[in-house]
């Protein structure tokens, strides 16, 4: 069985912020770039079974980013605290510790690491790109492994290729995989879901609207149909973050 093995470094993040190296945000560019490697890997029949990633933050949103692209769901990303800061061995301890049944994985980290990991897998020599950097952020390098997991040693994978994100089009397909018009954002942020948060009191009906985002007018609490969710568990889910409600969600 070939199994196969992408290393995506995680988006561009933002330096102009006062949080830790552990709380660093992406820029927009980080997540853009995250997204069009998720639509990428749509597009060629390549999403993976099995995503780890790195707890920080940048690293940890690069791979939310880049599974709600291809509109899985982000929930089953495994946290894995020992890619944060890690070196070569410790990336090999995370590979042979996988799943026996994950035939493609999505590993979502950082450089240096990342990098001396997929200059130690391959087998032949790794060419760097025209500008001479071998991983930078957000690309993915696609490997090929003929082995078990657990059995993982360096010189074991065949490096297929690496993708860049500045090399990818800037626009996205919608629908995702039939691609009938570009548009801006990636397809999943043209599915909405809402609620219409109301409650009995004194046997009359109040529903709760609230101000927009920008403050401009009164809606429901709306969003983005969160891929992997239904439309009851994301509705439930916008409620609770932009209005604070809870309750039980109709199924109408």
């Amino acid at each position: 069985m070939v199994r196969e093995l992408l290393l995506l470094r995680h988006g561009k993040s933002d330096w102009d912020t006062d949080d830790d190296d552990f709380n660093r945000p992406l820029k927009n560019r980080g997540k853009r770039g995250a997204q069009r490697i998720g639509v990428w890997l749509a597009s060629n029949d390549m999403m993976p079974d099995y995503v780890v990633s790195s707890p920080a933050k940048r690293a940890l949103v690069t791979a939310e980013k880049c599974c709600k692209a291809m509109e899985q769901g982000a929930d089953n990303i495994v946290q894995e605290d020992k890619i944060y800061h890690a070196d070569v061995d410790d990336l090999f301890d995370v590979l042979r510790q996988l799943p026996t049944q994950a035939s493609r994985v999505l590993l979502v980290g950082h450089n240096p690491g990342l990098e001396e990991l997929l200059l130690s897998l391959s087998e032949g020599p790794v060419e760097p790109a025209d500008n001479g950097k071998l991983l930078p952020t957000a690309a993915l390098a696609i490997l090929e492994i003929d082995k078990q997991w657990s059995d993982l040693k360096p010189g074991d994978a065949y490096l297929r290729r690496i993708i860049y994100p500045s090399t990818l089009p800037k626009k996205f397909p919608w629908p995702l995989l039939e691609g009938r018009e570009e548009r801006d954002r990636p397809a999943y942020y043209y599915h909405q879901s809402s609620v219409i948060p109301y409650r009995i009191r004194d046997a009359e009906p109040e529903i709760m609207i609230v101000r927009s985002s920008k403050n401009k007018h009164w809606v429901v609490p709306k969003g983005i149909h969160e891929p992997g969710l239904t439309s009851q568990q994301s509705a439930a889910k916008e409620a609770l973050e932009e209005a604070g409600v809870e309750g039980k969600v109709d199924d109408r």
